[in-house]
């Protein structure tokens, strides 16, 4: 029998079911109010592990039920503006799709409900925390300029750092040191720390829920 420490598989089973290091909190917009779920980023020597969980995805009509869902991580830090402060795909090499490090592969469900792992070696954890995942409408084809053509964005989640000890905490957003006109100086903004305060709340409440959701689905 080969010892499992051989196998990157058997070590990546063990570790999916500790403390990731980043985690994207999944809500569908309003077309799709009824998608929820999260991805699990967890750092490895060969990459990064990408557990995805999501559910309420729309399903197609029979004869074939199943549906297939583009996913991507994209450089923007926010899912305001329908999705559209996501921004463009994570690309930080200037790669064409489907080379992006943003890439993913789709999501496939004929339940409504869709779950996978995959392993990302050309990023790290670290470097994707205030970036966002974005589910699309369509499937990607992995071939089309500049994104795969995979349709509209129905559901958005901002990658957050988990805290590594304790309780599961989602980590405040870093934010980009900023120098402000002196004028402004004088009178610094009182709501701008309670803003970021109020997104990291939302974003554990979001969690709370979907670990919840996630665990009652396993049960099940």
């Amino acid at each position: 029998m080969q010892n499992h420490q051989l196998i990157p598989g058997g070590q990546f089973l063990v570790m999916l079911r500790s403390r990731p290091q980043a985690i994207a909190v999944v809500q569908g917009g309003e077309e799709f109010p009824e998608i929820n779920g999260e991805l699990r980023f967890y750092q490895t020597p060969l990459g990064v592990l990408v557990m995805s969980s999501l559910r309420g995805l729309p399903t197609a009509q029979p004869p074939c039920r199943k549906r297939f869902f583009g996913l991507h991580i994209h450089e923007g830090s926010g899912c305001g503006d329908a999705f559209a402060k996501a921004g463009g795909h994570y690309n930080p090499t200037a790669a064409a799709h489907p080379c992006h490090a943003g890439d993913l592969p789709s999501v496939v469900t004929a339940t409504g409900f869709a779950w996978s792992v995959t392993l990302l070696g050309d990023l790290t954890a670290e470097e994707i925390v205030g970036r966002t995942v974005i589910l699309h409408k369509g499937v990607d084809d992995f071939t089309s300029q500049p994104a795969g053509n995979s349709g509209d964005r129905i559901a958005c989640g901002v990658i957050y750092a988990v805290q590594p000890y304790g309780d599961w905490v989602l980590l405040p957003l870093p934010q980009p040191a900023e120098i402000p006109p002196e004028e402004e100086m004088a009178a610094p903004e009182p709501t701008s720390a309670q803003g970021e305060a109020a997104d990291t709340e939302k974003a554990e409440n979001l969690f709370a829920k979907s670990s919840s959701q996630t665990a009652e689905s396993v049960v099940e």
